[in-house]
């Protein structure tokens, strides 16, 4: 049996939590969910040329634009992120983030980080007459990195063997106290069961506590 250390929103807003009495059966564990506020006040006249789509409704909110380009040229990409990723920025009010956002060497997937740390999900992936992903604004960081990876995963039960190196990434787990997006640093693993290698759970763990924020199955029950 394993015995899973969840976080439990009744306990902590800040998601930290205790952990259970009982042991647990491995589960799927969710983040807790962001807020959902208000539309975004959205300024269509900074987009760029023929832009149209999908646009985020709230602050974390998915998003997916195409847009015309008649120039034919190949753009680098710091002239992706200049000439189309910055523009959709400002038009959802997003300009203070510009300098979070990371302008790969290659290609045209731009990651948003926060002090050097990915925020996990927060991703712009641009084609050539495309965009979509997911960008936060209004984040507080509700946590602080406590635990060295090592540390964090030897907490795990020992029924649980990591599979992968761990990253320290940014999590969105619910509400911070001001009511903006709550992000917790965690360290992200893929975990395998001892007895069984083919029962795999990709986890998220708290980088403070170590107790887990997000499991993840990456197999189906029969």
């Amino acid at each position: 049996m394993f015995a899973l250390v969840a976080c439990r929103p009744d306990v902590d807003p800040a998601g930290r939590g205790e952990a259970p009495s009982a042991p647990q059966q491995p589960r799927e564990i969710r983040a807790q969910p962001i807020p959902v506020r208000g539309k975004l006040d959205f300024d269509a006249s900074l987009l760029p040329p023929g832009a149209r789509g999908k646009y985020p409704s709230f602050d974390g909110d998915t998003f997916s634009v195409t847009f015309s380009d008649r120039t034919g040229k190949t753009r680098t990409p710091g002239e992706t992120f200049d000439e189309v990723l910055a523009p959709l920025m400002r038009a959802m009010g997003f300009e203070a983030r510009l300098k979070s956002m990371k302008i790969p060497s290659t290609g045209h997937v731009f990651q948003q980080l926060e002090a050097g740390v990915p925020i996990e999900n927060a991703v712009v992936i641009v084609t050539p007459s495309s965009m979509h992903g997911t960008l936060l604004n209004r984040y507080r960081v509700t946590n602080a990195v406590g635990l060295s990876a090592d540390a964090a995963v030897s907490a795990l039960p020992q029924d649980l063997a990591p599979l992968t190196r761990s990253e320290l990434v940014l999590l969105p787990h619910g509400r911070a106290a001001d009511e903006s997006i709550a992000v917790h640093y965690a360290y992200r693993t893929l975990l395998a069961a001892r007895d069984n290698p083919a029962r795999t759970w990709l986890a998220w763990i708290d980088a403070e506590s170590g107790c887990l924020l997000q499991l993840t199955p990456q197999f189906q029950d029969e």
